[in-house]
């Protein structure tokens, strides 16, 4: 469980005027190991994990493909700001295929999604 900053915050204070750990853990109500873990720390107040948004839309996608068909994954992953090894999928799912002696396969699905 992630705990705010501003009880973090408050916890290290209280324990830096003068408060026992244990009394930190019992007023502020969190495990006692957690207090010592936020005090060993360096920078016991840190921010939150950036996470990126790991949707990729769907039309953006479908709109590069038609662009520039000669692409590599890597350059579509490139401009979807993900990983080569994540690009994959969408282009599964969207039935999307590119086989060795072959221009580009557009299934199906392909055609139903470009409708819209």
């Amino acid at each position: 469980m992630t705990y705010s900053l501003d009880l973090r915050q408050r916890v290290v204070n209280f324990v830096k005027k003068g408060g026992s750990k244990a009394e930190a853990s019992r007023r502020y109500e969190i495990v006692r190991d957690t207090t010592y873990r936020w005090l060993s720390n360096k920078n016991p107040i840190t921010k939150q994990k950036f996470t990126r948004n790991r949707k990729i839309d769907k039309k953006r996608l479908l709109q590069r493909v038609k662009e520039s068909l000669e692409d590599r994954l890597i350059d579509h992953a490139k401009v979807c700001d993900v990983e080569i090894n994540a690009i994959g999928y969408p282009f599964k799912k969207l039935g999307i295929t590119r086989k060795k002696n072959s221009k580009i396969i557009f299934t199906p699905l392909f055609a139903r999604l470009q409708s819209h």
